[in-house]
């Protein structure tokens, strides 16, 4: 059935799902995308929720829950061949109530609860994120402990990440408000877009060996295939194939890069566009290498090509650098969304909410934009949570990830846990939260990445802290280097501004369309598209030549966007601002 209201306790209920679908198609315009639930309000973990791994008696609920992912499966439409691409997990509540026991064993029982279901279905790096309960005064005996442990977790455990809830509304002393399901469903979409987008690289099949027009696109967390005599889709032929995987790559550390290749095929690696290895064998299984300087954190454009030219098909590559041994080259350093830095050189601060008198001896809140990890902002001791830094890009920019470096120097200073993460595009309105996590409480770089948006103010906004004061030496913030790819974007269309009148109505949050000099009898079609190129709303528009939308419901972000009209006499588009504040 398709997401409507009541699919959870009655038809006057939602739940999370309702926003979290309508999120991943944004995300994903180009998938189908399915989602099965199971859920039963008042289980615990620990018994109801038991993984088999954790011993003592399998819980009810687990096997019930496996048991309706291969039903579900099973009822998708025939033909389709579907892939388990992530799941989300809200719960702790019931467990939290119970013991100190219980609520010690928390971590244990969820990790070994993730590892069970990514082994039962054959997916073991299944991206896997965890809805960190609330903190209702009903479950807090030991509601902290099962927090720590939910946000512990998704820092620990490959491809799992954890959401804070804790700042939504509530009906009643347990349950979210309709508000707060909904940001619900939102943030447990980009945190999965996040995880999926993160790892791997984009692998194009070909059923010849030219390397020309792929039959099969996907996504490889790993380039380590041994694919024999058979062929590695079932769109691809045994015979002569080829394939490209490209994308980028991000070492943690700075040196000489050693890669090899193992194959028993014609290979080539580029690495920062420099051809490091071209090789060809012929069924006889051979490593080939080639070295490369590398900085740390930064990112490099990676192609392999591969092209069968024997009776059997394999290739692995792995990398060696420093004093590390040669391993597979993982999946946590490959990249399909590329980012670069952002120029910091025409930043300023737009506002602050506290530091310290003597803030200027440290270089202030302007030290955390100056590339100089010795100078920091520093909060007053003890002044009330929460701290707030609010940047002005003096730009309109597409930001998809914040770094934050904590202070270096002052061990007095706390470091920032709790976070929220906003941007704007006037500087006053503040409505779109990108992210909220939970950091770890050390001096390391955090970085958080999140569905790129178009912005020129961002504000972090710091809930608490390891100390009674918050610092930060460093933030900076990347850009997508590329745009998705976009037929229609992508075609050359008149950009004809007469044609097309796009207002935004001030305060209403509404968007007004206006359409001249098309012919009274031609069928018209509208598609937006936000600023990466992804399809955000699809409407037929007829022959109607003067609508008003909400944008608020259709575009849901402030932003530039690209509007395309579709007529029988061709395609026009036109670039508007959508501002729900402002003309």
């Amino acid at each position: 059935m398709n997401l409507i209201p009541g699919l959870g306790k009655s038809e006057t209920f939602i739940g999370p799902e309702l926003s979290f679908g309508p999120e991943l198609a944004q995300y994903f315009p180009d998938e189908k995308i399915a989602l099965l639930k199971y859920s039963y309000g008042g289980t615990d973990l620990v018994t109801h929720w038991r993984p088999p791994s954790s011993g003592e008696t399998t819980g009810f609920f687990y096997e019930g829950f496996i048991k309706s992912v291969y039903d579900g499966l099973a009822a998708l439409p025939v033909g389709l061949e579907p892939e388990i691409a992530g799941m989300i997990w809200m719960q702790g509540e019931s467990d939290a109530n119970q013991t100190k026991e219980v609520a010690d064993e928390y971590e244990f029982n969820l990790t070994n609860l993730v590892h069970d279901i990514r082994s039962e279905f054959n997916v073991p790096e299944m991206p896997f994120v965890i809805g960190q309960i609330s903190e209702a005064l009903a479950w807090d005996a030991f509601g902290s402990t099962i927090r720590k442990a939910q946000a512990d977790l998704g820092k620990k455990l490959l491809n799992t990440s954890t959401i804070i809830t804790t700042d939504l509304g509530f009906t009643d002393q347990w349950h979210y408000n309709g508000i707060g399901e909904i940001m619900l469903g939102e943030r447990f979409a980009s945190s999965m877009y996040n995880i999926i987008m993160a790892k791997g690289l984009k692998a194009q099949l070909f059923n010849t060996n030219d390397l020309q027009n792929p039959d099969v696109t996907r996504v490889d967390s790993l380039i380590n295939f041994n694919w024999g005599t058979s062929s590695p889709d079932k769109a691809i032929s045994e015979g002569a194939f080829s394939v490209k995987w490209a994308g980028y790559i991000r070492s943690k550390e700075a040196g000489v890069h050693t890669f090899y290749i193992t194959t028993t095929n014609s290979v080539k690696l580029w690495v920062d566009d420099v051809l490091i290895i071209d090789g060809t064998d012929n069924n006889i299984e051979n490593t080939l290498s080639g070295e490369i300087q590398l900085n740390a954190e930064t990112y490099y454009s990676i192609k392999v090509e591969f092209v069968k030219n024997s009776d059997n098909a394999s290739i692995a590559l792995d990398w060696s650098f420093n004093e590390n041994s040669r391993q597979p080259v993982p999946s946590t350093v490959l990249y399909q969304n590329p980012l670069h830095t952002l120029d910091k050189s025409k930043w300023t601060i737009k506002s602050v909410d506290s530091q310290v008198r003597t803030a200027a001896a440290y270089g202030g809140a302007k030290g955390t934009i100056d590339n100089n990890f010795r100078s920091y902002w520093k909060t007053v001791p003890d002044s009330p949570f929460p701290h707030e830094i609010a940047i002005d890009l003096n730009d309109t920019l597409n930001i998809a990830a914040l770094d934050y470096v904590p202070n270096q120097l002052d061990s007095i200073a706390g470091n920032a846990l709790l976070y929220n993460l906003f941007t704007s595009i006037n500087g006053n309105d503040w409505l779109c939260v990108v992210d909220s996590g939970v950091w770890r409480d050390n001096t390391n770089l955090k970085t958080v990445r999140f569905m790129p948006v178009v912005a020129r103010y961002v504000k972090l906004q710091i809930l608490s802290s390891s100390r009674p004061s918050v610092s930060a030496a460093d933030i900076s913030l990347h850009g997508t280097l590329i745009k998705p790819e976009n037929k229609v974007l992508n075609t050359i269309v008149p950009l004809v501004n007469e044609k097309i009148s796009v207002l935004s109505i001030p305060s209403s949050g509404y968007i007004s369309i206006k359409l001249n000099d098309f012919g009274m009898n031609d069928n018209v079609e509208l598609s937006f598209y936000n600023a990466v190129g992804q399809n955000v709303y699809h409407y037929k528009m007829g022959t109607n030549r003067d609508m008003s939308f909400d944008g608020r419901q259709i575009l849901k972000n402030e932003g530039v966007y690209i509007l395309v009209v579709n007529t029988a006499t061709g395609l026009y588009k036109k670039k508007f601002l959508f501002n729900q504040f402002n003309n």
